[in-house]
């Protein structure tokens, strides 16, 4: 359970984070990537 609030508050930043990044247009592909890749973790975190 511990884990799973952790995760939810280290991602919760990231995602934040590569938002803004995104909007400023710098490294998108390298961002969408990466956002990718936490969304799949997320996922198989909380299935």
């Amino acid at each position: 359970m511990l884990m799973k609030v952790t995760v939810i508050f280290l991602f919760i930043p990231l995602l934040m984070v590569t938002l803004l990044i995104k909007h400023e247009g710098v490294f998108r592909d390298i961002f969408s990537i990466f956002e990718k890749i936490l969304t799949e973790f997320y996922m198989k975190v909380f299935q």
